[in-house]
């Protein structure tokens, strides 16, 4: 038979009303009263009904994420990190597939305010989406991740993507590329930055020779990837140096890498590829990717943070992190 909240009152020979509030971590039971308490309930190992304090308490000790993919690495090695974080302090995580739909966005926030979470982690689509104007009119704690809020009273994490962009932009400048091709994803703030990053690096270099920057939107998988690099065997390539591709995700830079060592294109004299994100797979492909890497661990950890501290009311003043991204050079562009 499962001991109950009684029982041990009865065992430590206090009130019911003290173990209550051991459980609730409250700071008016005293330091003896208390380690009394909590040996009872690890020794006769004590769960409390979660459902029934969800009942009568306003926390749920649930945080909700919500995510534009969840087929990128990249977003499952951020929400790895920020599961590790909330479970260490007791918090469990619901986490939410937007497949870049403004509409599952939405649905999805609201699915988990219905569910009582105490906060949000929110990848979104866009600043100006509906889901951040309902988190703020419900005054549900949230931190923004993966983009820059720009404004002072919204909490964000996110990396430096300008910054990411011009070191794509150097790395393909030092391959020698005398024309660029950039596949952005999904249009976004972060795919934007990259690109104007890149952008600015090559057009305002006085040492690179290229005369060419095109943009192909919307190129966000593997497979689409893959399709880019059949297209660019047929391309005409530079016949004074390498054709530089970069591709807003690793996703889409190992299809087209893929694509180009199947064919017999030389990589990297011929084509020289970077990608972004340094997910797994880019160290260990056929052709090792040269991509600009973005601390996940420290994304998700300090998204994790972020949000406890809103809830708790600790340090719970907005603030906004950008941290900054490192090129990992490895054999698809030329190393100098």
């Amino acid at each position: 038979m499962d001991i109950t909240i009684r029982d041990i009152s009865k065992l430590a020979g206090v009130s019911t009303a003290t173990v209550s509030r051991v459980l609730a971590d409250s700071e008016k039971v005293k330091p003896d009263t208390r380690n009394k308490v909590l040996k009872i309930i690890k020794e006769y190992g004590y769960e409390p009904n979660q459902i029934a304090r969800n009942l009568t308490s306003s926390r749920t000790n649930t945080i909700g994420l919500v995510v534009e993919t969840t087929s990128n690495p990249f977003f499952m090695e951020i929400a790895q990190a920020v599961e590790e974080k909330l479970t260490e302090a007791g918090y469990l995580m619901l986490t939410m597939n937007t497949n870049w739909e403004m509409s599952r966005e939405e649905a999805s926030i609201r699915a988990l305010r219905r569910n009582r979470v105490d906060g949000v982690i929110l990848t979104p689509i866009s600043l100006e989406s509906e889901s951040v104007r309902l988190l703020e009119k419900w005054s549900l704690p949230f931190v923004l991740l993966n983009i820059d809020a720009q404004r002072e009273d919204i909490s964000s994490i996110g990396t430096n993507d300008y910054q990411g962009g011009i070191l794509a932009g150097q790395s393909l400048l030092k391959s020698g590329a005398t024309s660029i091709v950039c596949l952005q994803g999904f249009p976004h703030q972060s795919t934007f930055n990259r690109l104007k990053g890149l952008s600015h690096t090559v057009r305002s270099s006085a040492e690179g020779k290229c005369r060419d920057i095109k943009i192909i939107e919307n190129i966000r998988t593997y497979e689409e990837g893959y399709k880019i690099g059949e297209k660019l065997i047929n391309y005409h390539l530079p016949p004074d140096g390498p054709l530089g591709v970069f591709a807003t995700n690793d996703d889409v830079a190992l299809g087209v890498l893929a694509s180009l060592y199947d064919h017999g294109v030389g990589v990297p004299f011929q084509v020289s590829v970077v990608g972004y994100d340094d997910i797994p797979m880019s160290d260990r492909f056929k052709i090792p990717l040269t991509t600009i890497a973005q601390p996940t661990q420290e994304l998700g950890k300090l998204a994790a943070r972020s949000i406890m501290d809103q809830i708790s009311g600790v340090n719970s003043s907005p603030r906004s992190y950008q941290l900054i991204p490192k090129i990992v050079q490895r054999a698809s562009t030329v190393s100098f």
